[in-house]
């Protein structure tokens, strides 16, 4: 459980729900002057974190494998070891090649599970020859 939390004050993290459950948990809530001390670790988070409509991590897109943390230790997740250097590379290539076209499949879903939520709120509006636009 973290002892406090650092954000950015977005709506998610300032709604009364969210307080509640800090509260309950008695995690802290107060200003950090020296957030960009924490930007490093906040940036890795995210570019090491899956992303919802792409199904990958950002890192693993731009290094075509997944950071290594000291965690994968433990999960026994080290690692390939490849016989040659254009061994490795012909692998990266094919495990970048397979990515990216699931990126492509994966993010046209997105866009389309959007366009379907924007069609249910979206209201057609009728306009006729002298209405007043604001």
């Amino acid at each position: 459980m973290p002892k406090a939390i650092i954000s950015d004050r977005g709506t998610n993290s300032t709604s009364k729900l969210f307080r509640y459950f800090c509260k309950k948990l008695k995690l802290k809530d107060g200003e950090h002057a020296n957030w960009e001390d924490m930007l490093d670790d906040v940036l890795f988070a995210y570019r090491s974190s899956t992303h919802s409509s792409t199904l990958e991590t950002p890192y693993y897109l731009v290094h075509g494998r997944d950071p290594n943390i000291p965690i994968n230790e433990f999960l026994d997740a080290s690692p390939s070891i490849f016989k040659s250097a254009s061994d490795y590379v012909g692998n990266l290539a094919n495990r970048l090649r397979y990515s990216f076209q699931r990126v492509r499949e994966e993010t046209e879903k997105a866009r389309n599970r959007q366009r379907e939520q924007y069609k249910k709120r979206a209201k057609e509006k009728k306009y006729v020859v002298g209405d007043k636009s604001y």
